[in-house]
């Protein structure tokens, strides 16, 4: 009888082949990066630190104030119209939740030095941040969190984190300062995902990227941005790479995690400028960053702010990239009443970018998906990986 395959730690993972990133101008203003062609002049091959990699600095902006985010809802609720019936909504999937056999373990965060907590944001933005995988009742294996994963990469030399979550059978979307540097002509390297990511725990496997998307205003610096922080199209696809099964047969993530549907259109998400998200991620200033973290809040979209929805939140560096979501959750059987306007459950409307320059404001923005990134991002994407692609 043949053992079980032992579940593999990093040191035990071959080091990666150097590689250059090459930029090259996709149609729609996208730019992929090309991870697989070789540089033979880097010199030592450079691998992901699992265990010692860094949270990707969250840009901060100038503190959003109660004020202002009343005003934004005032605002918001003044509008007239029916946005939601020009929202383009792409279709989710649970996937068959099969585990990876003998799930390799990419080693447990080290525990950062005690920061200084607060009770409560001082901007007044209602949240509710609590873990997403429950310990030891793990959840991260669950549908529809395990759409969602930790991603790690290399700036240079260091490692780095970041969130990101599925919105296809092998896309994943996350934040464009995730992949690369706002205005620098820079972009990062080694892009792996792990969906389900739980203390160095890979359940459905450790995910290597074969190209990213970003617009090309993004590392050009010229897309809209205040200060290179609050962006309206801070928003990156990745193209997984294919595995094999037991059987060699070739499968993505998303088949065995599922996928959420994503909202796109002219105008952000809601027909009123307000909403209520679920966002999901992986900060490192709660629980090392080693468990899932969710977080309910009600959120405005600002137009002072490049129309980012602006949420109340105690997340932090890390969770840079994780999904905003409209509608989360397992649906329930309807027996005794009928569904709201836009019933369409686990829609990703946004991922997180940016947060307060004041830890105690407790409050992040989010970049939103429109047809102008998203669809652009996805479409150049599907064309150079059609079998990552369900429709």
């Amino acid at each position: 009888m043949n053992s079980p395959s032992r579940p593999m730690r990093l040191s035990a993972w071959p080091a990666a082949a150097a590689s250059t990133w090459l930029l090259a101008a996709l149609p729609a203003g996208a730019q992929s990066v090309d991870v697989r062609a070789v540089d033979a002049a880097q010199g030592t091959p450079r691998t992901v630190d699992f265990v010692n990699a860094k949270a990707r600095p969250l840009p901060v902006n100038k503190d959003y104030s109660k004020e202002a985010f009343n005003k934004d809802i005032i605002a918001a609720l003044e509008k007239n119209g029916a946005i939601n019936d020009r929202l383009r909504v792409s279709r989710s999937s649970p996937g068959d939740g099969r585990r990876l056999p003998g799930a390799p373990n990419v080693g447990k965060p080290k525990a950062t030095a005690a920061l200084v907590k607060e009770d409560s944001g001082t901007a007044n933005l209602p949240y509710s941040t609590a873990r997403a995988d429950l310990d030891p009742a793990a959840t991260n294996t669950q549908w529809p969190y395990r759409a969602a994963g930790k991603l790690f990469f290399l700036d240079g030399a260091d490692s780095y984190v970041c969130s990101a979550s599925l919105i296809d059978r092998g896309l994943v979307v996350t934040a464009a300062h995730c992949v690369a540097e706002y205005g620098a002509k820079r972009v990062f390297s080694d892009w792996q995902f792990v969906p389900g990511y739980r203390n160095g725990e890979a359940p459905f496997g450790k995910w290597k990227i074969s190209k990213a998307y970003v617009l090309s205003g993004y590392p050009d610096g010229t897309v809209p941005c205040d200060s290179g922080v609050v962006c309206r199209d801070d928003v990156a696809i990745l193209a997984l790479e294919p595995q094999l099964d037991a059987k060699k047969k070739s499968y993505f993530a998303g088949e065995r995690t599922g996928w959420f549907a994503y909202a796109s259109g002219p105008d952000p998400f809601t027909q009123t400028g307000i909403t209520h998200v679920t966002q999901l991620g992986y900060p490192v200033c709660l629980d090392n960053g080693g468990l899932m973290q969710r977080n309910d809040s009600q959120g405005a979209i600002s137009s002072g702010n490049h129309d980012n929805t602006v949420i109340g939140s105690l997340m932090c560096g890390g969770s840079s990239g994780g999904p905003v979501i409209a509608n989360f959750g397992v649906k329930p059987a309807l027996t005794d009443t009928i569904d709201g306007a836009f019933a369409t459950p686990n829609v990703v409307i946004g991922v997180t970018s940016w947060g307060s320059t004041d830890k105690r404001v407790k409050q992040q923005g989010t970049s939103p998906l429109l047809s102008t990134n998203i669809d652009s991002l996805v479409k150049a994407a599907c064309k150079d990986h059609p079998d990552a692609c369900s429709l």
